[in-house]
């Protein structure tokens, strides 16, 4: 479905009345990346100063007074570039010129919600006259327009022809150099005065459009003090597409920058390191990878490494001594199903039958029914052992297989370093010469055990020092935005001397599956298409870049619930993110309430769900967490 940000159909009817169609140049047919034009001001000191001494200082206050005292001095009140920059009080003035002009060039780019507005009015065979009152020599104005695709008949710049739009000079100027009549002549810009008022006192048609329009949802709101956030703010809103759905924007307007950001973070760490190969750990790190590698201009390689708590838990299971030992390696305790259990230690249940028969018990029991479990244990103690020796030799044949060696980072999006603990131990004991540092999306407080034992990692918005970006609240969330479309890595098996990894099912569905493919979608076309900005932005705020995401966890709209809310996760079943029964149901049934909120993952939602009012659900969360959440 096309869906126009403009009175479409008006502006249409009216271009298709007059012969002559003039258009405004910026925030009509052109659009900065910029929030207020004196902005650019601030980039061209902060772009001037990473390769520049002296540094520029207050630039744009310099740059703002050279141009007002530029137009007292000027008589046709609107001086061009170089007269700006013949009075501005600045060291290497044609340097600091040719960046500002440079980076003009770079921040603009077409109107893509107007365009199809200038494109009728081109395929119409109107004539097309550009206008504008704008300091820029008419070769940059004509690069611009060139770049954003703009092609038009006549081009008045009032800088060239010495007269402008605001003081209403330029129109008359236009008529009698085209020899028309005021009727013959429709003009639209954004300006009320410059665009809309001034030309109708010369009788020429003329039509108002909006200055910005705020396409954002989760950003929208965001007051943006750093530049960087500035100027992405303003690409996505200028570039964010019109006829993709809320998964999409989603993807667009908030893991993309989260992407995008990590990205560059970890370019930086790993070059700063002299790391020159990273894997990243299935099945987050997939994505995190396809960022990566959208970002990556140097020659630090990138591989995806399937791997898993399960697959890499025989190298610990091979020395176990008792049944505490197994339960403290696989996170779990009694309260599991039998299934589970012998899952968790390799082991695949429907070959032990006749053990299953001689206990009286099924496969989905919880093994703290089972009276005796410790001897069942003791009667696959050896078998637990004899897999997990053979599962070790092919989990390094295919570590070994890898590349997995020298000095090497992980990437994963977190959140303990369990995973890279795990490898770091697997290679002492086997003799591996690595050395691992880890980059993670966040790190949780309980990363700090392995920190404090020599393990090398690192959080990008959240470490374990930090207030963990309310991540709790909606973890599970957060990681299914990262979904990779395949089951987990149970092992790792030979296959005509190829070591491959042996993955499980995949546990989402199609319609939850085609969820996750359009969010990740909309980041990675984030990523990309910035990267045509051409202007040299790496380090982010951090809460900027974390707001879209909190907003989205902690402080959903009933929308917003609704579109993640019947996402499934898996613990020992399935369960829903946040999906509330009837509250009619749990009046009549209040313990069911307890029990389906505990089962959550997403509680904040859950809540906003139910009861639909706006309150605070997100302190409600930290209440029943106990406050420290």
């Amino acid at each position: 479905m096309v869906i126009f940000m403009y009175d479409y159909k008006n502006i249409i009817k009216q271009i298709a009345k007059y012969e002559y169609i003039s258009f405004d140049v910026f925030d009509t047919l052109i659009k900065r990346n910029i929030e207020n034009p004196t902005d650019l001001f601030d980039l061209v000191q902060k772009i001037y100063n990473q390769t520049n001494k002296p540094l520029l200082e207050n630039f744009k206050e310099k740059r703002i007074e050279a141009e007002r005292k530029a137009r007292e001095l000027s008589s046709h009140k609107e001086p061009n570039i170089d007269d700006i920059y013949k009075i501005i009080d600045i060291d290497n003035k044609k340097q600091v010129k040719e960046l500002e002009i440079k980076l003009e060039i770079n921040i603009c780019q077409q109107n893509k919600d107007f365009y199809s507005i200038y494109n009728y009015a081109k395929q119409s065979k109107k004539k097309i006259i550009i206008t504008s009152d704008m300091y820029l020599r008419k070769e940059t104005l004509e690069e611009i327009l060139s770049n954003a695709n703009i092609k038009y008949d006549y081009l008045f710049l009032s800088n060239d022809i010495k007269l402008n739009k605001h003081n209403g000079k330029i129109y008359p100027y236009i008529l009698k150099k085209l020899n028309i009549k005021p009727s013959q002549l429709l003009h639209i810009g954004d300006s009320k005065r410059s665009d809309y008022i001034i030309p109708k006192l010369y009788r020429i048609k003329s039509i108002l459009i909006p200055k910005k329009i705020n396409k954002l949802r989760y950003y929208k709101d965001y007051k943006a003090n750093e530049l960087s956030d500035n100027i992405i703010k303003n690409y996505i809103n200028n570039n964010l597409p019109l006829d993709k759905d809320i998964y999409y924007q989603i993807g667009y307007e908030i893991l993309g920058i989260i992407l995008l950001g990590y990205s560059n973070w970890l370019k930086d760490s790993l070059q700063k390191e002299k790391i020159n190969k990273v894997f990243f750990l299935s099945r987050e790190g997939a994505l995190l990878k396809k960022a990566f590698d959208l970002i990556n201009n140097t020659k630090i390689e990138t591989k995806y490494l399937y791997l898993s708590r399960r697959s890499t838990r025989p190298s610990l299971l091979k020395n176990i001594n008792n049944l505490e030992e197994v339960f403290d390696i696989c996170k779990t305790r009694r309260i599991i199903d039998l299934e589970s259990f012998f899952m968790n230690v390799g082991l695949n249940i429907n070959d032990y039958n006749d053990l299953i028969k001689k206990y009286n018990i099924t496969k989905n029991i919880n093994i703290d029914k089972i009276e005796n479990f410790d001897k069942l244990f003791d009667s696959i103690k050896k078998d637990i052992l004899k897999n997990a020796k053979r599962e070790e030799k092919n989990l390094l044949l295919y570590l070994n297989s890898q590349g997995f060696k020298d000095k090497i980072a992980i990437s994963d999006i977190g959140w303990s370093g369990t995973m890279q603990s795990s490898l770091i131990n697997i290679a002492y004991q086997n003799k591996i010469d690595v050395d691992i540092t880890g980059y993670y999306v966040g790190q949780l407080k309980a990363a700090y055990k392995n920190i404090k034992k020599g393990d090398k990692q690192f959080g990008y918005l959240f470490n374990y020092e930090s207030d963990e970006m309310q991540i709790r609240a909606f973890i599970s969330l957060f990681e299914n935005l990262f979904s990779c479309n395949h089951g987990t890595t149970i092992k790792y098996e030979e296959h005509s001397g190829i070591i491959k990894p042996i993955l499980a099912d995949y546990e989402h569905s199609d319609k939850e599956s085609k969820i996750f493919e359009t969010i990740q979608e909309g980041a990675l076309d984030f990523v990309k298409n910035f990267q045509t900005l051409n202007i040299n932005l790496t380090e982010f705020n951090i809460s900027f870049v974390s707001y879209g995401i909190k907003r989205l966890g902690i402080n959903p709209t009933l929308f917003d619930v609704k579109l993640f809310g019947d996402i499934t996760y898996l613990d020992t079943k399935i369960f829903y993110l946040a999906k509330p029964r009837n509250i009619i149901y749990y009046i009549i049934r209040p313990k069911m309430l307890l029990n389906d909120l505990l089962n959550s993952n997403w509680k904040v939602g859950f809540l906003k769900r139910l009861f639909k009012i706006k309150l605070n659900y997100y302190k409600i969360y930290k209440l029943m967490a106990g406050g420290n959440k």
